[in-house]
């Protein structure tokens, strides 16, 4: 009974190893797609101020900006939109989604009003978490002087 009990946990724990790994998988993919999404975006931005004259749309500059990132990337412009459509997906079905993902998620889906709204945000939450460091940094420097 111990044994079948000891084979249990054993294959369990595989188990549990090999879901580690994939989640571990995903992050890997997400932080991936998270960085091509901010390459558009970054592209984007310049295109904004360097076209400013060619008086070009929104969704132009943004399929510009695709095409040059996946070019950059040595890959087809479909590829990248569909690792962008799906960065985008994954933000959405995610309520744990920080705020900076939901600013490219948005900007990715060309809601820019939106975008800015949580890149806002998420600049707020960052200050935040900077300051509250600093309090715990300041607090152990005060508890070492003493």
């Amino acid at each position: 009974m111990l044994a079948l009990l000891g084979m249990g946990l054993i294959w369990n724990q595989i188990r549990l190893e090999k879901v580690n790994q994939r989640l571990a998988l995903l992050d890997e993919e997400m932080a991936e797609r998270r960085g091509m999404v901010q390459a558009v975006a970054d592209h984007f931005s310049r295109q904004r101020n360097t076209q400013t004259e060619l008086q070009l749309t929104d969704t132009v500059r943004f399929q510009r900006a695709l095409q040059e990132v996946a070019q950059m990337e040595g890959i087809p412009s479909k590829q990248l939109a569909s690792a962008v459509d799906q960065f985008v997906a994954a933000v959405r079905s995610s309520p744990e989604a920080d705020f900076l993902d939901r600013a490219l998620a948005d900007f990715a889906s060309r809601a820019f009003e939106q975008s800015a709204e949580n890149a806002s945000k998420a600049v707020l939450q960052a200050r935040r978490e900077r300051e509250a460091a600093d309090q715990v940094v300041a607090a152990a420097g005060e508890a070492l002087a003493n």
